[in-house]
Order: C-alpha cells, then structure tokens, then sequence
C-alpha cells in the first residue's frame, strides 16, 4: 500500500481485503481532517488530540 494519505480497508464475505483512499478534507471536497487540523479545534471544542494521520 504505498502512497501518502488514508486508506479505509474492507473485508468482504469471502476474506479478500480491498483497500480505498481517502483523500483529506479540504476547502474544495469532504475528507478526513489532518491531525493539525484535529488538534486546531481540540482546544475549542474539547476533542481528544492525535499525534499521527494513522487509523486503524
């Protein structure tokens, strides 16, 4: 899986794994927020901070 950025893997019935990119939010399209732009509103609206743009 190389590549910048998130991927969303999915296991269907049968076992096999598929991968989907993520893309991140921006001003343009929805996405998932940067850590930097998570840890903007943690001191606003009390969010747990992220260290890393790593989900599992």
């Amino acid at each position: 899986m190389a590549g910048i950025g998130t991927r969303l893997l999915q296991v269907d019935d049968t076992g096999r794994i598929s991968t989907t990119q993520i893309q991140l939010a921006s001003a343009f399209g929805d996405g998932l927020l940067s850590a930097t732009d998570w840890n903007t509103f943690h001191n606003k609206f009390d969010l747990p901070a992220l260290n890393a743009e790593v989900f599992f």
